[in-house]
């Protein structure tokens, strides 16, 4: 969608700038002038950034400012700087990192001090990796309101209703609709479903889940994943260090991990807190062994957490058998079909939720993450009232999408030059894959 004010990818013209970004090379970095929002911070962010420093700012320099969507986040983004300066030294006084109730738009901000480790690192990086990382995100839009209520106006004009939304739809009311059809979609329970600001805070709070039923244990990664992912689990400032890879995914991998959850389940022990794969996974769209997997969480209790946003719950499903205990998905991608609002979901299977030893700690969890924000959740509504508004159209999205893949597939399969192709509905994969399908799919 050009011109969007609240676009949330960019498109670089030559292959060499690509290679540029992704090297961080200062000629294509410094022209860029929007991306990703968990990787570049939008105009009206940076805008809000620098009005909460003027209006809350303690005035000692250099000091620089987290804008974040709740108070929880707030509070984790603190914690998350303290542990980073005792890691790498950085000599901060607990009270040099504070947090403030913008009582804007539901905005809360932290402001820290910019102070380098002898390792080049530096709160201003490590602020940006929580944001990063666990994807609590200020969207362009609530930063865009936030800037409103505080009196700077943002110098733009949304570019459709769908753009932004309105403010009759700022309120609760969007959530719940937009947890309606997701629940919808995917054929659970409305209380199932949970709604972030982008998937990957779906994920993060489904690790934070899952620390919170085995405090003290580290996660795993069964499977080449989404790189965020692995680096999530693997921060020491989020949970233990020691997170398991296990990153070809096959079946030496799943030998491995059986043989690590025998070995550190001994005097009562938990050996994981949870373990993460993608299905199928993202970039090479492998398949993960789900019921063996579901077998080891069974046998050595841990949350099996399955990222289903490459497939989508039109198509896949694990949560009528209980196959995966949470499903986390970024709304982002195929449900939005429109390039201008970002959101995340996490959805609990019937039979997690049920287990008598995590049912307490599992509503509390959700509970606590709802009273610490205006509407119950993370995700502004103005967000949720766009992503609403582009799903209408998902299921016919879908077919279109199923269509034309396996037309390109089949092109490709006949074309010598091709050695091989990446699709979970060939080969040795395509059994793994179809135990899965949806109905309408079978």
């Amino acid at each position: 969608m050009p011109n969007c004010p609240n676009s949330v990818s960019v498109s670089l013209p030559l292959w060499e700038h690509v290679v540029g970004y992704e090297e961080g090379r200062e000629d294509v970095i410094s022209v860029l002038r929007s991306g990703y929002p968990r990787f570049v911070f939008s105009k009206a962010v940076l805008e809000l950034q620098k009005a909460c420093l003027e209006k809350f700012g303690s005035g000692r320099a250099p000091q620089l400012c987290a804008v974040l969507p709740s108070s929880a986040a707030a509070r984790e983004c603190q914690q998350f700087l303290l542990r980073f300066c005792e890691a790498n030294c950085l000599l901060v006084h607990q009270k040099s990192i504070i947090s403030v109730d913008a009582c804007a738009a539901g905005v809360h901000a932290v402001f820290y001090p910019d102070l380098p480790s002898a390792e080049g690192q530096s709160l201003r990086k490590a602020a940006k990796a929580f944001w990063q990382h666990t994807g609590r995100i200020v969207s362009s839009r609530q930063a865009s309101d936030a800037l409103d209520q505080l009196g700077t106006h943002f110098g733009h004009e949304p570019c459709s209703s769908t753009c932004r939304g309105s403010e009759v739809e700022c309120s609760p009311h969007a959530i719940i609709k937009l947890k309606e059809r997701v629940a919808e979609v995917a054929g659970v329970e409305v209380k199932k479903v949970h709604l972030y600001p982008c998937g990957m805070a779906a994920i993060e709070a489904s690790y934070r889940l899952a620390k919170k039923l085995h405090p003290g244990s580290p996660a795993a990664v069964f499977g080449w994943p989404y790189l965020d992912t692995l680096k999530l689990a693997r921060r020491p400032e989020l949970g233990p260090q020691d997170c398991q890879f296990f990153g070809r995914g096959d079946q030496q991998d799943l030998t491995d991990l059986e043989a690590f959850l025998e070995r550190n389940s001994s005097g009562g022990r938990h050996p994981l807190c949870a373990l993460f794969t993608e299905f199928p996974s993202n970039p090479l769209l492998k398949v993960p062994p789900l019921r063996d997997l579901r077998r080891l969480a069974d046998k050595f209790d841990f949350v099996l957490i399955v990222d289903d946003t490459i497939s989508t719950w039109l198509n896949v499903d694990f949560l009528t058998e209980g196959i995966a205990d949470v499903v986390v998905s970024s709304l982002t991608k195929l449900f939005s079909g429109r390039c201008n609002a970002m959101g995340g979901s996490l959805i609990l299977s019937e039979s997690f939720t049920k287990r008598s030893c995590s049912q307490k700690d599992i509503q509390e969890f959700f509970q606590q993450e709802q009273q610490s924000t205006r509407w119950g959740s993370e995700l502004y509504p103005l967000d949720a009232s766009a992503l609403l508004a582009n799903s209408q159209d998902f299921e016919k999205r879908n077919r279109v999408i199923n269509s034309t893949t396996m037309a390109l597939v089949e092109w490709l399969a006949e074309q010598p030059e091709i050695q091989d192709i990446y699709y979970p509905g060939l080969g040795t994969q395509k059994n793994a894959y179809n135990l899965f399908l949806t109905n309408h799919k079978r």
